[in-house]
């Protein structure tokens, strides 16, 4: 199983990243802060395979991550508009590196898996449910969602939706809001001036 560094200061978009990460079988570490990030960089006992940032995150975390992971590849999230290189623009003019894998916001499922797949290689496009089926031949299989599914009759195929094809979906709340509980219904009184047929008298 891969593994993802996700660093954004909005917890929903890291939210969001480790739900689509997770359902395609990686493995996800989430921070947000660079200093949160650097932390997990140094303590981490396994391998961090790609380091997904956004791409204002301050004090050069990408440059800092290598020095500290050499082999750790990176991908940026970017929610502003990206100049391409044929403009005429330097990496550093268009505040990014030379070559560097951009993301930009906001994107599906499918879209962070193949920029994923792009950066990491095609061994990590495989479903883990798809390496769990060829594993045990008729397991059934149920994903658990935080975010927002988009019906089929919308019009995105399976593959928009970042799901397989009549997948099971249960939804899940949200890691940083608990889910409220249901509203208590308050017990029907009869209206004033009113009786019951039980309480009038019997002829």
């Amino acid at each position: 199983m891969q593994t993802l560094l996700v660093v954004d200061d909005d917890e929903q978009i890291v939210e969001m990243v480790q739900d689509f990460a997770e359902l395609k079988g990686y493995e996800v570490l989430p921070a947000t802060s660079p200093e949160e990030a650097l932390r997990v960089l140094e303590t981490q006992p396994g391998r961090i395979d790609l380091l997904i940032t956004d791409v204002v995150m301050p004090g050069m975390l990408s440059e800092k991550a290598r020095k500290l992971r050499p082999g750790i590849h990176v991908l940026f999230m970017s929610g502003f508009v990206v100049v391409p290189a044929h403009y005429g623009l330097s990496s550093e003019e268009r505040g990014l590196e030379a070559g560097a894998s951009i993301l930009a916001k906001p994107f599906t499922g499918a879209r962070l898996h193949e920029k994923i797949c792009e950066v990491l290689g095609p061994a990590s496009s495989a479903f883990l449910s798809e390496k769990a089926r060829k594993l045990r031949p008729g397991i059934h299989v149920l994903f658990m969602s935080g975010f927002v599914v988009v019906p089929a009759h919308y019009g995105l195929s399976s593959e928009e939706r970042g799901l397989e094809a009549g997948a099971s979906i249960l939804a899940k709340p949200s890691r940083s809001r608990p889910a409220a509980p249901p509203p208590r219904r308050r017990p029907r009184r009869p209206p004033t001036g009113l009786r019951s047929r039980s309480s009038r008298p019997r002829r």
